[in-house]
């Protein structure tokens, strides 16, 4: 399962809502590992035991928090067209400025991701990082 599958989901989730499922599923990576451990569900454990495929939730997880936090500011009585398009056009100034930083291998607007590389304790020369790079940077340039 790709990392996004988790984060596009349209279903409710124990009472979290679809925006919050991605960053749930990050946070609790851990338990869900030993919930697979217990199940003997090698497939699942080897996902979630996967440090690439992490680092990828992890960036999933933080860029829609970032999206979501958009799409709430867009919503509501006080919004307006004008109020909305400036948003919007800050939104792409604010993809455009993340990707330059992720070229250069500078995570810090993905908090989840930045947390997980130093957690892992993975240097920031590391091909893995430069996959992850990869990933991000092509998935920053549909956004844009």
């Amino acid at each position: 399962m790709h990392p996004s599958k988790a984060c596009y989901t349209t279903q409710k989730f124990d009472g979290y809502r679809e925006e919050k499922l991605c960053s749930s599923v990050f946070k609790l990576r851990r338990e869900i590992l030993y919930f697979f451990q217990e199940r003997h569900d090698e497939k699942w454990i080897s996902k979630f035991s996967d440090q690439f495929w992490l680092l990828k939730l992890a960036y999933m997880a933080s860029i829609f928090d970032k999206l979501n936090n958009v799409n709430l500011s867009l919503q509501g009585k006080q919004s307006d067209i004008f109020v909305s398009s400036g948003k919007i056009v800050s939104l792409k100034n604010k993809i455009i400025e993340w990707k330059n930083k992720v070229v250069e291998r500078n995570f810090t607007d993905f908090p989840l991701l930045n947390s997980l590389i130093s957690e892992l304790n993975i240097s920031l020369q590391s091909p893995m990082l430069k996959d992850v790079k990869r990933h991000a940077t092509d998935h920053l340039a549909l956004l844009q």
